[in-house]
């Protein structure tokens, strides 16, 4: 698991920006952090298995999804 994630740190971009002000977006408000760091981020998808974000399906323009959905896409290209 270390060597996967020092290979994320390699190829991801770590995120110091100002975090926008979104409200309450998920039914569990303890998630909006997730959320509000993947806007400021300018990322368009969250891949997670939290039901509460994946019933959002999307917020904003980002798309929430399961790490199912994710890899059945990158193998699709």
């Amino acid at each position: 698991m270390t060597a996967w994630c020092a290979d994320l740190e390699g190829i991801g971009t770590v995120f110091a920006g100002a975090l926008p002000e979104i409200g309450q977006a998920c039914r569990d408000p303890n998630d909006d952090h997730v959320i509000t760091t993947a806007i400021g981020a300018n990322a368009g998808i969250i891949v997670t298995g939290d039901k509460d974000l994946l019933a959002l399906g999307q917020f904003q323009g980002v798309r929430i999804i399961t790490t199912r959905e994710f890899l059945s896409e990158l193998t699709a290209v």
